[in-house]
């Protein structure tokens, strides 16, 4: 009877030592209510909380960089400066501003209609610094004369440039002329420029394609 009593006794014991004990995530074993235990309780409680609420990202988005729109800069003879130029004189069709010998070819909305073309061409108006040469001073012995035409408000357009200079044409032979100096075909008319929304742009004749 007293050995039973001692046996219960020390089962009992047991079971208390066994339940005493946790094992925390980690694999490391505290009793419940000592100190070791309140310290991996409060790791388990702050690892739980980085997992649950993970911090925001406070990096600066990327940003787009827009390219510079430096076609004024060209058409008041930078390209000329840096010597990136090519043969065909002013007035003449092109696709790049390295093929005309101003450096410029111009691509706005005057001329770029429906059967219009982009042209060689120079600005004789609106640079920011220094002087610009004269429409005259690119004009062709027994060739094209060259005359300013300024775009005025009522032309809307995106286009920085808005004094260029165009061939001029003059006389009843002005159409000969134009299909002379720059191909039959290229120009339609010698008359002066006019747009549907302006109507007639400056005061003299020129090689020129009407809008449609």
């Amino acid at each position: 009877m007293y050995r039973r009593a001692q046996m219960a006794a020390a089962a009992l014991g047991l079971g208390l030592l066994v339940t005493g004990c946790v094992t925390n995530d980690s694999g490391q074993t505290a009793h419940v209510g000592s100190k070791d235990s309140g310290q991996i309780a409060a790791q388990d409680t702050q690892g739980s909380q980085s997992r649950n609420n993970p911090q925001p990202d406070t990096s600066a988005p990327e940003t787009e960089t827009q390219p510079k729109d430096d076609r004024l800069a060209i058409a008041c003879g930078q390209n000329i400066e840096e010597g990136k130029v090519g043969e065909a004189y002013l007035g003449a069709p092109c696709e790049e501003h390295t093929d005309c010998e101003t450096g410029f070819c111009y691509d706005g909305k005057f001329m770029g209609w429906e059967g219009g073309f982009k042209f060689c061409t120079f600005a004789c108006g609106g640079c920011s610094t220094g002087s610009t040469p004269a429409c005259a001073d690119f004009d062709v012995i027994d060739g094209p004369s060259y005359k300013c035409i300024r775009l005025p408000s009522c032309h809307v357009d995106e286009h920085p440039v808005r004094e260029f200079c165009v061939p001029g044409c003059q006389g009843s032979n002005g159409m000969e002329n134009c299909n002379d100096w720059f191909g039959s075909g290229t120009y339609q008319v010698c008359e002066i420029p006019k747009t549907n929304d302006c109507g007639g742009i400056g005061a003299s004749k020129a090689c020129f394609v009407p809008e449609p």
